[in-house]
């Protein structure tokens, strides 16, 4: 099956990557500049599916032009009610690969100001403003405490070792 997707080894050819590894599932993937021109190419009929941010598809999905078939996260995501996570279709994975954003500091950085840092991410992720916005778009909104992200991506390199090995990206560090 043919799969676009926005770019080699960007989150959403991994994410189906990863997906393909679990499955053992083959795809043909086509990477595109973007993705507005993958979701153009799935809409065209050029591939068959297009793996990309759930907040890329919402517009045509209202409209009913796609059907989006899972939806890549551990939990369903409010705007899309009757779309089940990958692991409710019947793919379990262990985690998902998704665009996530993090915050680093330097190695060494007082806690006291390592707490002034947290604590105001903290406030802006749960001000009700950003909430509504970032929902209406269709993100995926998740916070987790410092420790909490270091586990997350601990076993992100583990989840993102697998797929980068199914694809030929995966390079040793010597």
């Amino acid at each position: 099956m043919t799969a676009g997707h926005s770019g080699a080894g960007g989150a959403w050819h991994l994410g189906l990557a990863s997906l393909g590894v679990n499955a053992d599932a083959k795809f043909n993937f086509v990477p595109f500049d973007g993705a507005a021109p993958t979701r153009v190419s799935m809409l065209g009929g050029h591939v068959a599916l297009a793996t990309t941010g759930i907040d890329e598809m919402i517009e045509f999905y209202k409209d009913k032009q796609v059907r989006i078939l899972a939806i890549n996260n551990l939990e369903r995501h409010e705007l899309f009610p009757d779309v089940p996570t990958v692991a409710e279709a019947g793919y379990p994975i262990k985690q998902p690969i998704m665009d996530w954003r993090g915050l680093g500091a330097p190695k060494g950085t007082p806690a006291d100001r390592m707490k002034i840092l947290v604590d105001g991410l903290r406030k802006c992720f749960n001000d009700p403003e950003f909430q509504k916005a970032a929902i209406a778009k269709g993100f995926l909104l998740t916070w987790k405490e410092p420790a909490e992200f270091k586990t997350f991506l601990a076993g992100m390199e583990d989840t993102l070792g697998e797929a980068l090995k199914a694809v030929g990206l995966y390079k040793p560090v010597q």
